[in-house]
């Protein structure tokens, strides 16, 4: 489902599935609006996306799940991005440029939770973590705010009883992240934060 130069687009549930292929796009400040979920299915697929024009609008009621290698749940480089449910992708959020992603629910990665850069702006309101690598990265002038809990992970292909861990957060020093709830490792251990100078 794609909307482009300025047109408005809306639908119930969207699948798609294959290969580098996307389940809503918006670009040149058009509007999306998906009343249900959003389910991608695929190597390299990505859930929604929108980083083309600055009044690019994209909102999903539901859920955007991604499933399969290299899969994003959400690719946001501009515009405004609202979420009502959960998102899930190996890379569940991926922003940068001037996106402002609201997530109504948590996120969740296999590889990584959130990915922000550039001036961003994420706000999730529950939770945030990852299974195997950190629950979320926030760099350059980016800004994260988190109201529940974000939760590092393991090392990718470690044996169950590796104790090393990622932190649960690492940032750059001109991010700002603010998270309400609780920050922790997989494990229990390790270092919970990292702030990369």
């Amino acid at each position: 489902m794609i909307a482009e130069s300025g047109s408005k687009a809306t639908a119930g549930n969207v699948k798609v599935s294959g290969e580098c292929m996307t389940g809503a796009s918006a670009y040149g400040d058009s509007t999306v609006h998906v009343k249900g979920n959003v389910t991608a299915d695929g190597n390299g697929m990505t859930g929604v996306s929108v980083h083309d024009g600055d009044k690019s609008s994209l909102i999903v009621d539901g859920d955007v799940t991604a499933t399969g290698a290299n899969s994003v749940g959400i690719y946001g480089e501009t515009g405004t991005i609202k979420i009502g449910g959960d998102v899930s992708g190996r890379e569940a959020v991926i922003t940068k440029g001037k996106a402002d992603v609201t997530v109504g629910g948590s996120v969740s990665g296999t590889l990584v939770g959130i990915v922000a850069g550039g001036n961003a702006a994420v706000s999730v309101k529950g939770d945030a973590g990852t299974k195997t690598g950190a629950g979320m990265f926030a760099q350059e002038n980016a800004t994260v705010t988190v109201d529940g809990n974000v939760t590092g992970g393991t090392f990718y292909g470690a044996p169950e009883d590796f104790e090393d861990v990622y932190p649960a957060i690492i940032a750059g020093t001109g991010a700002t992240v603010i998270v309400k709830g609780t920050v922790s490792t997989a494990e229990g251990n390790g270092v919970a934060v990292v702030i990369n100078c």
